[in-house]
């Protein structure tokens, strides 16, 4: 989770207006229904959340394709994600306005890695041209990489052959 904003002219940003709405309705859902809920501490979820808000209740929005909940979130975690996605709240908005609930912003840890997003814009990554010349051992991720039907071969070819045998040599998985 880092602090990068989508970028504006995001193709897949017309669900902001109804991820707003849905992420509105998710926020009063948690704090209205939920607060006399056994099993969620609503008043220190809001209280979190309204500082990882500058002191206002907000929804977030990041890239969220990779992301870890340590355990001791696990619990509250499924509860307020079970919240969103019954009221259909787009990933990059679900994401990091969950997260925002949870732990406050300080002390997450960011891992970057290299969106080609960032680097080419929106196009279609699905053949690995792109993918590969950019590829590192160095670099703690890489997205878009597509591995699904006949012009990802390439992709799957290069995961098989170079990408596993190198990590096998770290793990024992």
């Amino acid at each position: 989770m880092g602090n990068r904003p989508i970028p504006n002219n995001w193709p897949w940003w017309s669900v902001k207006t109804t991820s707003a709405k849905a992420c509105e309705d998710s926020y009063l859902e948690i704090t209205n229904e939920n607060r006399s809920s056994e099993y969620t501490n609503v008043t220190k979820l809001i209280k979190i959340h309204r500082v990882n808000g500058g002191g206002k209740k907000r929804c977030f929005n990041t890239w969220s394709d990779l992301f870890y909940v340590p355990k001791k979130f696990s619990d509250q975690w499924q509860r307020i994600s079970f919240v969103f996605h019954k009221n259909r709240v787009f990933l990059e908005v679900a994401v990091p306005t969950i997260m925002s609930f949870l732990d406050l912003h300080d002390s997450w840890e960011k891992h970057y890695g290299l969106y080609l997003p960032d680097k080419y814009g929106s196009i279609n990554f699905a053949d690995g041209k792109l993918v590969w010349i950019n590829y590192n051992y160095d670099i703690k991720f890489i997205h878009p990489v597509k591995f699904l039907g006949n012009v990802a071969k390439p992709n799957r070819e290069k995961l098989k052959n170079d990408i596993i045998p190198y990590s096998k040599r770290f793990t024992k998985c």
